[in-house]
């Protein structure tokens, strides 16, 4: 897109399922929200049930202050919470599972929720914990959710959506040359890239490559009118990613609102431009604009080598022919 996306260009999505991780603060809530405001169904994918709580009971009564009663009554936001910590693998199952038995449809999933450049850190599963959040546990639940995305959209006519959150810092490997880029182990993931005040930069930078890697292998692997991914960098927001970083007490005065920031996940979510144009593989960065790449979010080997670790460390085996098939047979 050349210019901005707008709230007012998102289309009628009754009959819609969503899942938004993260949706109970900053970019995913105003993603949530604007997901429920067009008529989805949005599941508030949070490990913290009493924040998700309260954040959709807000939700529904900022909808109420906003809206005009007219002869059907105030509209009723169709908001449900899942329970999803991104810390455990075997979370990710769970939460697929929670899912599937309330659910038979799935159109949209954000993988929204991550970290930003915390301390060195390996998980309970035994994976350094940014890139385990950012990308590695949405690459599990997506897995268990594959075959009923590819079933939304054999009924609805249109692709399913998966939408990966990147950053402008998938581009830093090219300020430390030195250091290659790797995904064949379990140990190339977990390195700790140098002293850890610019490890953790690098980290980070690690995991935001790979939602474009995922995002770009998933349209390889799949047909273009079963599940189509966008990877998209939401601009430089003031949120509670920033908090524990240098950046926060400047944040809410340079960056741009955490509503502001949701047009571009919004754009990869909901624009029927994207889908008309077949742009799912390109790279939007704020309010939706499509926005130059990194060479490396372009390697082939890369796609791949990201793909197969992922599933070895998830313990999943995603074969698409397989799940097409499963996905194509339960209309």
């Amino acid at each position: 897109m050349s210019k901005k996306y707008s709230n007012e260009e998102i289309p009628d999505l009754k009959g819609k399922v969503a899942i938004v991780t993260g949706g109970n603060g900053g970019i995913g809530y105003e993603i949530t929200k604007q997901l429920s405001i067009h008529g989805a169904r949005v599941y508030m994918a949070s490990r913290n049930k009493q924040k998700a709580e309260d954040a959709m009971k807000k939700l529904q009564e900022e909808h109420d202050a906003n809206q005009k009663e007219g002869a059907d009554g105030v509209q009723k936001l169709e908001l449900e919470f899942l329970e999803l910590d991104l810390m455990h693998l075997n979370a990710c199952k769970k939460a697929a599972d929670d899912f599937l038995a309330k659910e038979k449809d799935l159109h949209i999933l954000v993988c929204n929720a991550g970290v930003m450049a915390p301390g060195y850190q390996l998980t309970d599963d035994g994976i350094e914990q940014s890139f385990q959040t950012n990308h590695l546990s949405h690459f599990a639940l997506f897995a268990n959710l594959a075959k009923t995305m590819i079933k939304s959209a054999h009924e609805s006519g249109h692709p399913s959506r998966l939408v990966n959150l990147s950053s402008v810092a998938h581009t830093f490997e090219r300020f430390n040359p030195s250091l290659k880029l790797d995904f064949t182990s379990k140990e190339a993931i977990n390195r700790k890239m140098g002293f850890d005040q610019i490890g953790k930069y690098m980290r980070y930078s690690q995991s935001k490559l790979a939602a474009l890697l995922f995002s770009r292998e998933v349209n390889k692997r799949f047909k273009p009118n079963e599940i189509r991914s966008t990877a998209v960098h939401p601009g430089l927001v003031a949120s509670n990613l920033y908090s524990k970083t240098p950046l926060a007490p400047i944040a809410p005065l340079v960056f741009i609102s955490s509503a502001d920031g949701a047009l571009a996940p919004l754009y990869a979510a909901t624009s029927t431009e994207i889908e008309e144009k077949n742009g799912f593989d390109d790279y939007y960065a704020t309010y939706g604009i499509k926005s130059k790449d990194s060479a490396a979010s372009h390697d082939e080997k890369l796609m791949t080598d990201l793909w197969n670790i992922s599933e070895e460390l998830t313990g999943t085996k995603i074969d698409t022919e397989e799940v097409s098939k499963h996905g194509n047979a339960q209309l």
